[in-house]
């Protein structure tokens, strides 16, 4: 029977701390991984019993590592790392490996502190607090996918000849795709419109398993490249690098995003579809480990 197991490592800059099994730093308890703070808010019934909530949100969260020291010979430079690596003016990434799954989230150092040494000679014990200020985990992998593809059709041996030419990839007759998200969450997006083989009028995305859809009207000369972000904090048009909100059509909704399952997305255009490469990218998201 496999034996369960828990490995966190702490990313800062290019600076890395690692607590776990067979570490310098080894990791005795962990907590805040299972759940988020939950804040519901509700409004009394005039004239009849109970409430009616009006939003329920997470809080951010707040992971308390428990660790020992188990390196002897080495207690004071390991703690001397430690203190110097847990600065609370730096951003980090936490990396969370529990049985083969595997989670990230950013977090600040909130608190750092060291047991009390009653014996010089025995392993140190201390506790880090990492303030989490967006609580949800996020998967380690990033997910891309060009809608708009062609299918390479070269192989070895070749062959090709002047009369009969061969066809080395073709395109997709479907404008759709089915994109799953596995998360616990609706996750935004980055959309990236290219016009690789000529130009595209009102390029339009849509999500039709939600309704959603970003539509622009413009018109992208071959070689332009459109940029759409709708993931929370870094929602975003640029064309070419440039700003571009003001050509979103007044249909399009900024809150565009891939639903737990699956998403049926298409992509559409007034003239120059077939111009495209729909390049999508999105991470899922969950509620714990």
């Amino acid at each position: 029977m496999r034996a369960k197991h828990m490995t966190i490592t702490l990313t800062s800059g290019h600076k890395t701390l690692v607590l776990g099994k067979g570490q310098p730093y080894r990791l005795r308890s962990v907590q805040g991984l299972e759940a988020a703070p939950i804040t519901i808010a509700s409004a009394a019934n005039a004239g009849m019993n109970g409430a009616t909530v009006t939003n329920a949100r997470l809080e951010a969260r707040s992971l308390v590592l428990g660790g020992t020291i188990a390196y002897l010979d080495e207690l004071e430079r390991l703690r001397e790392r430690l203190a110097r690596f847990l600065s609370p003016h730096e951003e980090g990434l936490c990396t969370i490996d529990y049985c083969g799954t595997k989670r990230q989230i950013g977090y600040r150092v909130e608190a750092f502190s060291i047991d009390e040494m009653a014996n010089l000679w025995a392993p140190m014990d201390f506790s880090i607090t990492l303030f989490c200020a967006d609580p949800m985990l996020r998967s380690t992998d990033s997910y891309g996918r060009n809608i708009a593809e062609y299918l390479p059709q070269f192989a070895l041996p070749f062959c090709c000849t002047a009369k009969k030419k061969c066809i080395m990839g073709y395109r997709k007759t479907s404008n759709t795709i089915v994109l799953k998200n596995d998360g616990d969450t609706a996750v935004g997006l980055k959309a990236v419109i290219a016009a690789v083989r000529g130009p595209v009028n009102d390029p339009v995305l849509k999500n039709q398993a939600t309704g959603q859809q970003i539509g622009m009207k413009m018109t992208l000369a071959q070689g332009d490249t459109l940029t759409i972000s709708t993931l929370p904090r870094q929602k975003q048009i640029l064309l070419n690098g440039e700003n571009a909100m003001m050509k979103m059509d007044r249909t399009s909704d900024l809150t565009f995003a891939l639903t737990p399952g699956d998403n049926l997305l298409c992509y559409e255009a007034a003239d120059g579809r077939s111009n495209m490469d729909v390049r999508l990218y999105y991470t899922p998201e969950y509620l714990g480990v």
